[in-house]
This record gives C-alpha cells, structure tokens and sequence, in this order.
C-alpha cells in the first residue's frame, strides 16, 4: 500500500515536471525578454541583501 502511495506520487511529480516544461517553452516564445526580467529580478535582489 506504502509502496502504490509512493508510486502515485512519482507519476504526479512526473507530469508536474512535463507541464512545468511545457508552460516555461510557451511562456518563453510568449515574452523572449523573459530571461532578461529573471536576470533583473536576480540583480535586484543581490543589491538588496
């Protein structure tokens, strides 16, 4: 039983990974500038700590 919950869990974790992906591969043809805002953010923090 312990071992079909861990399962489960592997299978969820797997298509959360496949979605998470697949929503960062459209998001990057949506905004290319994507990583340059992910860049700022990064500098913006570095300064604030």
């Amino acid at each position: 039983r312990a071992r079909e919950k861990k399962n489960e869990f592997t299978l969820e974790i797997q298509n959360l990974i496949k979605t998470n992906s697949q929503l960062r591969k459209s998001s990057n043809i949506l905004s290319p500038n994507c990583r340059e805002i992910a860049q700022q953010k990064r500098r913006a923090q570095e300064r604030a700590t």
